[in-house]
């Protein structure tokens, strides 16, 4: 397939964008979108203020933040007390340490590796006076941020499609 990017108009089909196929196009027309028109129009319902960065000694319970350290551990576990896949990772930065929990996203322990460099975010918890964070949203450390460490709009999406997609 030949790709002509200085030939999309706002009526150009979106089956033509690189590494959407055939079954996302569908999912997309579930919600009118057929058009690359259509899909930049496709406004936020709302956005996630992750701008705020913090070391870990400053995080205060409730607040929501992006934290920036190194994977020290991560492993991932069947519970069989909530029947789901747990994923536990800790995260450390220069101030100290923090817990990572997942559940049912087994996956995050492959695609996270320990002595990675990433940026997580998500709101703060504290369990036996430490901090930590359930489900955070993670992104590998890299000049652009794209899920972490900004305002992340969030879109009304159909069933198939994922934010991070």
């Amino acid at each position: 397939m030949i790709y002509h990017t200085n030939m999309y108009t706002a009526e150009t089909s979106i089956t033509v964008l690189p590494k959407l196929g055939e079954k996302q196009a569908k999912n997309l027309a579930s919600i009118g979108i057929t058009t690359i028109g259509q899909l930049l129009g496709h406004i936020p319902s709302r956005y996630l203020d992750f701008s705020k960065f913090s070391p870990i000694q400053n995080l205060t319970p409730g607040e929501t933040v992006t934290v920036r350290g190194s994977i020290t551990s991560i492993a991932a576990r069947f519970s069989f007390k909530s029947r789901k896949t747990l994923t536990e990772a800790t995260l450390q930065d220069a101030t100290g340490k923090l817990r990572l929990i997942w559940f049912n996203q087994g996956y995050v322990a492959d695609a996270l590796e320990k002595g990675e460099e990433v940026l997580v975010s998500g709101k703060v918890q504290m369990y036996k006076d430490k901090p930590h964070i359930i489900n955070p949203i993670y992104e590998k450390v890299s000049n652009v941020h794209i899920h972490t460490g900004r305002l992340v709009p969030v879109y009304k999406l159909p069933d198939g499609i994922y934010p991070k997609t």
